[in-house]
């Protein structure tokens, strides 16, 4: 776990920012950017508590900073909460990440972009949520995070990997 979190404290210094709309967007950002900073310092809960309060600033809108549309706040809130223990909240956190990804990644324009995220971003989800399920004895559920995660990194889409796991399913 640890390995991972060093990758997205990487990830997480050179997320890209463009211009906020709204003081409600900036205000927002100022409190991922102070959770950043908590969660450099391991003081998870307030990761916690300014990741939460900066979702509920952008609950319902159409975030222009990618942090918020990229799944990466949801992430490292399940980081923080993954390191407080919350297990069940963590994978929440994760699911999110994932589906913010997977709508982002539909979102890009250029494959090598998309490519690109997948490789060093999306597939991270997959990995950490499958180590929570292990902790918790959710085997199968590890295993196939884990092995998303795989078929990310090698440049399937998502919807491939769906209809991969249906023929799976269906044998």
């Amino acid at each position: 776990m640890r390995s991972i979190v060093t990758i997205m404290v990487v990830l997480f210094g050179v997320s890209l920012f463009c211009s906020c709309s709204s003081k409600t967007e900036l205000e927002a950002n100022r409190l991922y950017e102070d959770a950043k900073k908590s969660f450099e310092n391991k003081e998870y809960d307030m990761v916690v508590l300014n990741l939460s309060k900066s979702l509920e600033l952008m609950f319902g809108k159409k975030p222009k900073t990618q942090p918020f549309a990229d799944g990466t706040v949801r992430s490292l809130r399940g980081f923080a909460y993954a390191e407080l223990n919350r297990k069940t909240e963590a994978i929440d956190d994760y699911t999110a990440a994932i589906k913010q990804g997977d709508d982002y990644l539909n979102r890009l324009v250029s494959t090598e972009e998309k490519r690109n995220f997948k490789c060093e971003v999306f597939a991270v989800y997959y990995i950490a949520r499958s180590l929570l399920y292990k902790k918790i004895g959710e085997k199968d559920l590890a295993d196939k995070d884990k092995l998303s995660a795989t078929i990310l990194r090698s440049g399937m889409s998502t919807d491939e990997i769906r209809e991969l796991f249906k023929t799976k399913g269906k044998k």
